[in-house]
């Protein structure tokens, strides 16, 4: 389920896409929407393995029928949810029948903990994710699927300056990507893209500064320093990438990273790629006022304690947002799988050398266009918000 906030991350316009509120604030949990009123408002106490229960009568309605999901666990960790501290936790665990880059079931897990941090100034504050995402599925294939469609939109775009040095580095990643033979080619490739950007990025800083300090407009003087500013943080995130060979397949990790949304930031994240499995840890903060939560805490309180008593009005609030992204998994998923057929599979796509291009998704600029996490895009599964 989603907070009404603005998503993070990648926006790419793909069936996995989030990130940014979407795979954090969907998953933070089940009871942070809502505006429905009964019962006394109770903030603690609360018998978990009931609210669980009933979240497990909900979620089983609405994913009887589904053709993507054969099962859905969804929990809330009593040991860490306390709404006196601001902190909640949320463990999700998923089966899909298939998917569009696998014949093969896929295993799925999400566990997201969520804890907001109070400002004195009520407009300000905001929500600290943990984030742990965990597939159990042929990553290769998955990783192709994704970058070919990465390809398609690069296909369009032509853009110049520090723009034009991430579009070519992020498609051309991309393309390389989908003719890899196996993650640890992946690996290399990452390495290779990511120290040729930053060589092109130090360059581009040398060669535009003397030209913005000459500038006499303070307008464009003013621009052409942010610009630069935006350029060396692109930097410092690229100088942050570790990426090291584990057995047959690789991890990742980076720090301080901008996400393409604003309000949120992706402070450390960390992957780890195998054959047969993947996993993203991701530390992100994002915007969210406290007079907001203020407002919203009362209700969440209201949901819990009506899952707790089993009553109609909460199970149903629980069971529509289930419903609502089970058909949205269903249609997404089915959308993926008419691309392939129609293009072919990712895997034998010939792809680009390089490319021009930025994602289209929002149309928000974002320091970490063509970071190798966004190319990835691991970190994006829109889908498991049930």
């Amino acid at each position: 389920m989603k907070m009404p906030t603005r998503k993070f991350l990648n926006s790419s316009p793909f069936w996995m896409k989030s990130a940014a509120g979407a795979t954090a604030a969907g998953a933070t949990a089940i009871v942070l929407t809502g505006t429905l009123i009964a019962g006394p408002l109770v903030f603690g106490g609360y018998d978990i393995e009931r609210i669980n229960s009933s979240i497990a009568t909900a979620v089983k309605g609405a994913i009887a029928d589904s053709s993507v999901i054969e099962s859905a666990v969804v929990t809330i960790d009593g040991a860490v949810t306390d709404l006196e501290k601001d902190t909640y936790k949320v463990d999700k665990a998923f089966v899909f029948k298939k998917a569009p880059w696998t014949k093969d079931k896929v295993e799925a897990s999400l566990s997201v903990k969520a804890t907001m941090h109070r400002d004195d100034n009520t407009e300000k504050g905001s929500v600290g994710f943990d984030v742990n995402l965990g597939l159990k599925t042929d990553t290769l294939a998955f990783l192709k699927l994704m970058n070919h469609k990465k390809l398609k939109h690069c296909e369009s775009f032509k853009e110049s300056g520090m723009k034009g040095i991430a579009a070519k580095s992020e498609c051309g990643l991309a393309a390389d990507v989908v003719k890899a033979k196996d993650l640890k080619e992946v690996a290399g490739l990452i390495q290779e893209r990511t120290k040729t950007e930053i060589e092109e990025l130090k360059s581009f800083v040398a060669s535009s500064q003397p030209a913005v300090e000459s500038q006499t407009s303070v307008l464009l003087q003013d621009e052409g320093r942010k610009l630069l500013e935006k350029t060396k943080r692109k930097l410092h995130a690229l100088k942050s990438i570790k990426v090291e060979l584990v057995g047959e397949g690789f991890t990742l990790a980076m720090d301080h990273a901008k996400s393409r949304h604003p309000g949120c930031k992706i402070k450390h994240l960390e992957m780890v790629l195998n054959p047969d499995s993947a996993s993203v840890k991701a530390d992100i903060s994002m915007r969210f006022s406290t007079m907001m939560y203020d407002a919203m805490k009362p209700e969440i309180a209201n949901v819990m304690k009506g899952l707790e008593e089993g009553r109609e009005f909460a199970v149903e609030h629980v069971a529509s947002h289930a419903r609502i992204h089970e058909r949205l998994l269903t249609a997404m998923f089915a959308k993926a799988s008419l691309e392939v057929g129609q293009e072919g599979h990712a895997g034998q796509a010939t792809g680009q050398e390089s490319g021009h291009g930025t994602d289209q998704g929002t149309g928000q600029e974002s320091d970490t266009e063509g970071l190798p996490f966004n190319v990835l895009q691991l970190n994006e599964v829109n889908g498991l918000n049930l």
